[in-house]
């Protein structure tokens, strides 16, 4: 393949495509999962997440941090975009390599990078992008290797294939079929020399990393999901820890083979029925070449099965971050059976391919996936005011909060990687024992000693029933800490609509506060409607000018739907109570049987979202610091 000027556009075409996608959401602040946020926390001091460690990925990280630019978060963030843009490119190459013509590279390439987890995962910190791009590289370069097959390739593959695993364990996947290539095209072998120095090589490579990655880990222990690991157990854990029980469960063959099979139906969320009916016409065509050739067919095929096998019952929910692995197997076979790369001029029907594939980008691009939505509207910023004033070393009862989520947190906030700043006790009366009596606190394998002050600031009512004192710390009249969502709404929701979504059936109590904060928004609803089964309010215009809405009541729920039809309000009966929820552009907000569910939106959707539950009070973020101690006689 000769690289002309139409490939040059298309890349950029490509990139141009990418960036609009991803980068509306490549935002600076801790990420909204648990994972995401921690490797953005974890990264700048190497340290090991959870299983499989990912010593490359973390590394990388580790690299991204000393550069002196906006935040950390940021930086783990953009080491996703980095990947996948690269992943991008190199799948276009690739597919031309194949001898397809430019408009089908386009059409294809345009396809992996307009799927939802694609977006989703080239916008926040998580290991998936660069699992791509080894992917890709891996199969190029085995490919590069059937056409000639040189001794200096034939290493390079197993030095890719090594750094692969070294991240991330799904490239298990590609062995069966990488093995059966080996042996069916052992005429292609290099000399022993050669293949006991890639071996060893690898092997070298692998085990290095391993270990300095575990002296690392021993010499200045950060964060682990975990305590401390021996040699046995950091074993265990780069081999996944406890998720091998989720891989490896006691499976029938027929509930294995049933599980696979809805693996696949799942497909069609993610990438449409149509691309999931051309995907499977391109697997059965790709079979026999794959038997009689032994080529990269082969490859492709015996990976895309592995990987269904293996993936097929694994028990977690959101399996469809591996599904970016499988597509790429699956457009690359896909362009194996395309015409090839003549009569380019003359052949309209690529054209039609890429225009298509251009109009799904389109409805993609009105429908970008829930998590990034709910990324760019959730406000953590009370939550960084608190953690920046808790001392250093100090114990906070994090409540129901994890442990996970506040040390990672304080960690991006602080921008400090070198201190354990708390510990949490799992009960307040663990905390009254510690404070009283002065009883230690073990808890992630450190015995803690009663010479830590302690503090919280979630059900501080639970301490002062058990006698302690509780102080707080600090009185900022403008912090959001004290502002109240009405204050909140009034201050920034001029001109835009919002959303307001209850259950309040379950709450007991300080009923008489909502009524008067909901009058302070213009909505008149008694205590008596507030005990009713739902409560659903709406204001299409705030501050500028009201409209009626519309609502609809069915037998076991109610709709509200504004005039302009950019969201729907909606309260179900469920066990014990009513469930409300706002919906906006197919994003869900809420899920809540008890609290409100505020969300204000723009030209956009949702500019911005929380939710307060009625038990802690009216505040937006209604959790005041303190100190907790022991009584004062």
């Amino acid at each position: 393949m000769k690289q002309r000027p139409i490939d040059a556009a298309a890349i950029v075409l490509l990139l141009a495509i990418a960036c609009a996608l991803y980068l509306p959401y490549l935002f600076d602040k801790p990420g909204f999962s648990g994972d995401s946020i921690k490797f953005q926390a974890i990264g700048p001091v190497l340290g090991a997440p959870h299983p499989t460690g990912y010593p490359l990925y973390m590394g990388l990280l580790w690299m991204a941090a000393k550069i002196p630019v906006s935040t950390y978060a940021f930086k783990a963030n953009a080491v996703s975009l980095f990947f996948s843009l690269g992943s991008i490119v190199l799948l276009y190459a690739f597919i031309r390599r194949l001898g397809n013509s430019p408009w089908n590279a386009f059409a294809l390439s345009a396809f992996f990078a307009s799927t939802p987890v694609v977006w989703n995962y080239s916008c926040v910190a998580e290991v998936y992008s660069l699992h791509w791009f080894f992917l890709i590289v891996f199969l190029r370069l085995s490919y590069e290797w059937l056409q000639s097959a040189t001794p200096l390739r034939f290493t390079v593959l197993f030095l890719v294939l090594t750094a692969s695993f070294l991240h991330h364990l799904l490239t298990i996947t590609l062995l069966p079929g990488f093995l059966l290539l080996l042996y069916f095209n052992r005429a292609k072998w290099p000399s022993i020399k050669t293949i006991v120095f890639a071996l060893s090589m690898s092997f070298l490579i692998f085990i290095s990393v391993h270990a300095l990655f575990f002296l690392r880990l021993q010499m200045h222990p950060p964060y682990m999901d975990g305590g401390q690991l021996g040699v046995r157990e950091y074993v265990s854990y780069i081999m996944g820890g406890g998720y091998r029980t989720l891989l490896f469960a006691d499976e029938s063959i027929i509930s294995w083979m049933q599980k696979c099979a809805a693996l696949c139906l799942r497909f069609a969320d993610e990438w449409s029925w149509p691309a999931c009916v051309i995907a499977l016409i391109a697997t059965i065509a790709n079979l026999r070449a794959a038997v009689v050739y032994r080529q990269n067919e082969l490859l492709l095929l015996a990976s895309l099965f592995t990987w269904i096998f293996i993936c097929g019952p694994y028990d977690i929910p959101d399996l469809e971050q591996y599904f970016p692995h499988t597509l790429i197997l699956l457009l690359l076979l896909v362009a194996h059976r395309l015409p090839q790369d003549t009569n380019q001029a003359r052949n309209l029907w690529p054209l039609l391919f890429a225009a298509c594939v251009v109009i799904f980008i389109g409805l993609r691009w009105s429908t970008p996936p829930q998590e990034l939505v709910k990324y760019r509207a959730s406000q953590p910023q009370p939550l960084r005011e608190l953690l920046t004033q808790v001392p250093q070393h100090a114990i906070l009862d994090a409540g129901f909060y994890t442990y996970e989520q506040l040390f990672n947190y304080y960690r991006m906030e602080q921008e400090r990687f070198d201190v354990k700043p708390f510990i949490l006790p799992e009960f307040a009366a663990q905390t009254f024992n510690y404070v009283v009596y002065g009883v230690p606190l073990t808890t992630r394998g450190e015995t803690i000693e009663a010479r830590r002050r302690a503090f919280t600031f979630v059900d501080v009512a639970a301490y002062q029933r058990l006698g302690l004192h509780v102080e707080r710390l600090y009185q900022q009249e403008k912090s959001p800490l004290n502002e109240t969502f009405v204050e909140r709404i009034l201050n920034t929701a001029q001109g835009k609509c919002v959303y307001i979504a209850g259950a309040p059936s379950l709450v007991a109590g300080n009923r008489s506060e909502w009524v008067e904060a909901f009058q302070q928004l213009g909505l008149q609803l008694s205590e008596d409607e507030m005990n009713q089964h739902c409560v659903v309010a709406f204001h299409p215009n705030f501050g500028i000018a009201d409209e009626n809405f519309i609502v609809i009541h069915h037998q076991d729920d109610i709709e509200i739907t504004p005039p302009n039809q950019q969201a729907q309000l909606v309260s179900q009966k469920k066990d014990g109570g009513y469930l409300s929820y706002i919906e906006i552009q197919n994003v869900r907000f809420g899920d809540y049987q008890s609290g409100y569910t505020f969300v204000i939106a723009d030209a956009w959707g949702a500019a911005q979202a929380f939710t307060i539950d009625p038990m802690y009070g009216t505040r937006v973020f209604p959790f005041d610091l303190v100190e907790v101690r022991p009584p004062a006689n």
